[in-house]
């Protein structure tokens, strides 16, 4: 379904009736905001079952950043554009933080590749060894310090989050790892749902007869459910009568 296709579903809802005219401007705003209605409310109840993952997979992104100095390191999917690396020790151990990708809502999984600086136990030099990262909350944070089973190692990183570097919109991310000294931190993978894209259909898109407005990121079924959202939220804000049988007769239509 594309962006005018969504419009022009919305309009034949409404003619039904008799609403007044819907302007573009409106449209723009009412289907961003039912958009993410959508989206909060599948992420809410991610991998409860296998449908809500599908809902979502048209933004589940997964990329991988490469730390290729000391100070610097850069994603995957953009090899050209360099980010800077901060280290340092905090909660007993040594960490890495960078800046998260540009298109970043919400972290799904990671995993933490380290390789050895020096022969460590049964692994010789150079060995990599890549590990899931578990998320470090405010509520065990200061716990794990003193705890030799939950304290950050390379057997067991953790990451956490922060305001981003400089004028960044993307959180930074914090990967702690344990001593520096033994591992150093090669490659993080991460699992993320994206932010969508922003719909803006224009006037010149929707007068011409062939439709040249952009697709929706996602397939027609979940379209459906965001135009049924964007029509309650129409409805809503028009005071019409006919909300009060739109929400229940159409439950769902997936």
């Amino acid at each position: 379904m594309t962006e005018k296709g969504a419009y022009e579903s919305i309009l034949r809802e409404l003619r039904k009736a008799k609403a007044p005219s819907l302007h573009l401007e409106d449209y723009n705003y009412w289907i961003n905001k039912g958009i993410q209605e959508y989206i909060n409310e599948r992420y809410a109840k991610f991998e409860i079952s296998q449908q809500v993952t599908d809902d979502l997979q048209p933004i589940m992104v997964s990329d991988d950043f490469v730390i290729s100095s000391p100070t610097t390191g850069y994603y995957e999917s953009d090899p050209t554009q360099s980010f800077a690396v901060i280290t340092g020790k905090k909660y007993g151990s040594d960490y890495v933080r960078f800046n998260g990708p540009t298109n970043y809502w919400h972290m799904t999984g990671s995993n933490v590749t380290m390789v050895t600086r020096f022969p460590y136990k049964c692994y010789p030099v150079g060995y990599e060894d890549t590990r899931p990262s578990k998320k470090l909350s405010a509520s065990n944070s200061n716990g794990i310090i003193d705890n030799a089973y939950l304290k950050p190692s390379n057997l067991r990183p953790y990451h956490d989050f922060a305001d981003g570097i400089g004028a960044s919109l993307s959180p930074d991310i914090t990967i702690y790892f344990g001593d520096k000294a033994k591992y150093n931190v090669k490659r993080i993978c991460l699992d993320y749902l994206k932010k969508v894209a922003t719909v803006n259909l224009t006037l010149s898109q929707r007068d011409l007869p062939l439709d040249t407005s952009a697709l929706m990121e996602f397939p027609d079924y979940v379209c459906n459910e965001i135009v049924k959202r964007c029509l309650k939220l129409l409805l809503e804000n028009s005071s019409d009568a006919r909300l009060q049988n739109y929400v229940p007769v159409n439950q769902t239509i997936q």
